[in-house]
């Protein structure tokens, strides 16, 4: 094997990894975690307050696993006419995000949500809701299995 046979095969193989790289950048997905992040930042002042808020409830809210759904238990202090939405939030696929709205029956402070429509993962449950014009937000990760 003289020179010019060694040289054409580096090169030959240096390009075809190079193609190889190039292919597999085209297959990975750059998705932001949220679209809107410069006007979601803007607000974030207001999420900080609602934080706040809930600390001082007399407790946090809890959420528990069951076989098929999530039970969320609000605060004494939240009641019926608590309006909000509770995200289960996919930091992987936010095709697979679920979104469902706060109901809580009278005499009650617990809902449950079933888990069967959404996929086996990691979730961060973003709770949000107002009650006499106070805004609340609370959010935790979970595991569904």
């Amino acid at each position: 094997m003289n020179w010019g046979k060694g040289i054409t095969i580096v090169i030959i193989v240096f390009i075809g990894w190079i193609s190889f790289l190039v292919y597999k950048t085209t297959e990975i997905t750059s998705e932001m975690v949220t679209d809107n992040y410069y006007e979601k930042e803007l607000v974030y002042e207001d999420v900080i307050q609602a934080k706040k808020n809930v600390q001082q409830l007399s407790t946090q809210p809890a959420i528990q696993l069951a076989q098929d759904s999530v039970l969320i238990i609000f605060p004494t202090e939240i009641n019926n006419s608590a309006k909000g939405d509770i995200i289960f939030y996919r930091p992987n696929d936010p095709k697979k995000d679920k979104k469902y709205s706060i109901n809580i029956k009278e005499n009650s402070n617990k809902q449950y949500i079933s888990t069967n429509d959404l996929v086996k993962g990691i979730y961060q449950i973003q709770l949000t809701w107002n009650q006499n014009n106070i805004p609340y937000y609370y959010e935790k990760n979970i595991f569904i299995q």
